[in-house]
């Protein structure tokens, strides 16, 4: 048994291969037509800033000039500012203000929304020898009788400084709390007991290097007077008036607030 070849069987399988080879090179047509590129979209190329600056102490420094990236800023009574539109990447910062030391860093830049805090710390440091004072009550603390307070001191002189008396008063005018008394006094205010900020001769005092801050917790002062002004009267000496026998009197004054989340600063 044979199987004989006719011409339309070649014919036919001439066909099927004519139609194969087509097929083939309409599929790599469509292959080379497939559309690999990604669609368009726009990324951002910029963040907007929101940012707060206070001192060493915590409180908002209002009016503080600020340039950012080339662009300038002030903050507002809160001490907040805002920009819009700053480049991403790394972009330097100045915050400038009468009375403290200017503080330039690079920041950060992301796209969206950058939260930039300058507090404690990372706050404006007095350029000089400085004291902060607050008196404040909470609700509990009102129903027992009694109020808090803190006093910050900060020595951003180039020379040493030294802290001699610490008095406070009510807003009647009677004293309420000294807190320089005796020599274990003169040692505590800075939190610890040694002598490395203890001056005995020739009188005592607390002694500041540059660039030390202090932070003092007073302890509860009685029969708080809701919305008085208590008066802290402090007296201290630069390194050229202690060699001289000399001293200054400062006296502040504050408000006694309600403040609930025992942080008068904020």
């Amino acid at each position: 048994m044979y199987f004989r070849v006719r011409w339309y069987h070649v014919l036919t399988l001439l066909l099927l291969f004519i139609i194969a080879l087509e097929s083939a090179q309409h599929f790599s047509e469509l292959a080379i037509r497939v559309d690999l590129t990604i669609p368009d979209r726009s990324f951002p190329d910029s963040g907007e800033i929101k940012g707060l600056v206070c001192n060493r102490f915590g409180d908002p420094l209002p009016g503080v000039s600020v340039t950012l990236a080339g662009k300038h800023t002030v903050t507002g009574e809160d001490g907040e500012f805002y920009f819009a539109q700053i480049p991403l990447g790394n972009r330097p910062i100045l915050l400038e203000y009468q009375g403290y030391k200017s503080l330039s860093r690079l920041v950060k830049i992301d796209a969206g929304t950058n939260y930039l805090e300058f507090k404690y710390e990372q706050g404006l440091f007095p350029a000089n020898f400085a004291l902060d004072f607050h008196i404040y009550f909470t609700e509990i603390s009102l129903e027992l009788g009694h109020c808090f307070g803190e006093i910050g001191i900060a020595n951003g002189a180039n020379s040493s400084y030294y802290l001699l008396d610490l008095v406070i008063y009510n807003p009647l005018g009677v004293e309420t709390l000294s807190l320089l008394q005796t020599e274990d006094d003169y040692r505590e205010i800075t939190g610890t007991l040694s002598d490395i900020n203890f001056v005995a001769k020739p009188r005592m005092a607390v002694f500041y290097r540059p660039g030390e801050y202090y932070k003092i917790n007073l302890p509860p002062l009685a029969n708080p007077i809701v919305g008085g002004f208590y008066i802290l009267k402090a007296v201290y000496a630069s390194q050229t008036q202690w060699d001289a026998g000399l001293a200054t009197m400062e006296v502040l004054e504050t408000e006694c607030v309600f403040d609930d989340d025992w942080n008068p600063h904020t």
